[in-house]
């Protein structure tokens, strides 16, 4: 049974120690190679130190002080440290001097000898003051109460917060809410003793002025020198300040318990923030106030009162606005226009704004030939927009949108008009030369033929790319001249 756990209470028998470890908690159980037996490890390192109970483990002890560390020692042995034991309840009217409940009888529980009333279930063995199990059941007893020695110690003399012992010196420092020897309260950087001396707490941890401002001061955004302790820190976000470093970078006026802003790591009081930076109307150029009531187009903004027609100056005066696109007969261009209440006003460069009778008037782009707005599906002719519909032959009055065509005298002609009206005409056939489809043609001393239209008048063979000889009006080929000369051969 004992090689099943590291501890068990003396004098039981082996089911009565099952028993008894059945009514720990699992995970206090010091079953060997559990959880529980290092649980109890701990917990004597803890509930008992070693510099408590003998002063050869006393690192720190002064010689001086030898003495009473011994008379308090013995005090503590011969009227408060006690073992407790395991016994077996023999009476029904037992009451748990933890619980204050019934403890059955036959079963087991914890006996306290220096207590008057003794008796204790199992699991409420427990210091009153970090309420763990009572390691072993060693315990100390004060005004009635179960203490671990660590914390009956504690109750009479301060602990060392960094070496654990007992303080028996009348000088000792109080500080981070415990108690160090004069020696031990030092900075957790350099080790420099602080007794006497200013620190800086850091991650729970005392820290000297020097370490402080070397390691954890912040660097002053405009001066870039470190903000130590005798200058005060004044911080926005990321960003730090000696105080009298914390100035408009424009003017140089002090922003303490004042607004500002930041732009690029700059501060900025609120009249240089809004000359620099702040939106203008795109009108009047002035900064928009808090609570202003301004239009926005895009990265554009106005004034309600700026945002007018910049031809007759109508204004808007509506509350409710609209965006949307500038519409005739259907088709949208490319301007937006913004309707204000009944108003409609169109921005057709991001910038300057027109009512819609004067981006008419004075903007819209307007066919040539019959003076209308033109809107999307137009034709360019010389650089001139036109309507589809308006866009015609000036000889026979037909479209020319998506048709060939040619143009004289600046008048567009279809390519039929064109030909009848200006083309060569060929002196064989007597039909105009247009050069559709890429044709070739002849001239000669003033006439002109089409390429295949220039043959022998006697033998009909193509002369194209052939020498030739002239015949009053006819043109024959050499052959045939020399037939007509000589005869036949």
């Amino acid at each position: 049974m004992e090689q099943q756990y590291s501890w068990v209470p003396p004098g039981l028998t082996a089911s009565r120690i099952e028993e008894y470890m059945r009514q720990l908690p699992m995970r206090k159980v010091p079953r060997t190679g559990s959880e529980g037996e290092k649980y109890r490890e701990r917990q004597l390192a803890f509930q008992i130190p070693k510099a408590d109970i003998s002063s050869k483990y006393c690192t720190y002890l002064e010689p001086s002080k030898q003495g009473s560390y011994e008379a308090f020692t013995t005090a503590r042995n011969d009227y408060s440290l006690d073992v407790g034991h395991i016994t077996e309840v023999c009476r029904n009217s037992c009451v748990c001097n933890g619980c204050e409940k019934p403890l059955p009888a036959g079963s087991l529980a914890a006996c306290a000898p220096k207590l008057p009333s003794n008796l204790y279930h199992p699991p409420c063995f427990t210091c009153c003051v970090c309420q763990e199990l009572l390691v072993d059941l060693t315990y100390c007893v004060f005004d009635g109460s179960l203490y671990c020695e660590r914390h009956y110690a504690e109750r009479f003399k301060p602990r060392c917060q960094l070496c654990e012992e007992l303080i028996f010196s009348g000088s000792y420092i109080q500080a981070l809410n415990s108690d160090w020897h004069l020696n031990h309260f030092r900075c957790w950087h350099c080790d420099t003793s602080l007794n006497g001396k200013r620190y800086v707490l850091t991650d729970n941890h005392p820290c000297c002025v020097n370490c402080y401002e070397d390691n954890f001061t912040s660097v002053c955004t405009h001066c870039y020198k470190k903000i130590r302790l005798d200058s005060r820190d004044v911080s926005y976000k990321d960003l730090h300040w000696h105080e009298d470093c914390f100035a408009c970078y424009n003017c140089s006026i002090s922003l303490m318990e004042k607004a500002f802003a930041v732009k690029n790591n700059k501060c900025f009081c609120g009249e240089c923030y809004d000359k620099e930076f702040s939106s203008r109307c795109e009108m009047c150029s002035e900064v928009f106030l808090p609570g202003t009531r301004k239009i926005q187009y895009k990265s554009k903004q106005w004034h309600d009162s700026c945002f007018h027609c910049k031809v007759c100056k109508l204004k808007m005066d509506e509350e409710d606005l609209d965006e949307g696109r500038f519409c005739k007969a259907g088709i949208c261009t490319d301007a937006l226009v913004l309707k204000v209440g009944s108003k409609s006003f169109i921005i057709p460069n991001e910038k300057d704004i027109y009512c819609v009778k004067c981006f008419e008037d004075k903007i819209a782009t307007k066919c040539t030939k019959c003076k209308n707005i033109l809107t999307t599906g137009g034709v360019t002719f010389r650089n001139e927009p036109w309507h589809k519909e308006c866009f015609v032959c000036a000889h026979c009055g037909n479209q020319l949108a998506g048709q060939k065509f040619a143009s004289r005298e600046d008048k567009p002609y279809c390519a039929k008009c064109f030909g009848e009206l200006f083309a060569k005409r060929c002196a064989s056939c007597s039909q105009p030369i247009t050069g559709q489809g890429g044709t070739r043609f002849i001239s000669f001393e003033g006439r002109h033929w089409h390429s295949a239209c220039f043959i022998c008048a006697l033998c009909q063979k193509s002369m194209a790319g052939k020498g030739f000889i002239t015949d009053g009006e006819d043109i024959i080929c050499p052959e045939c001249a020399k037939d007509k000369l000589m005869g036949p051969s």
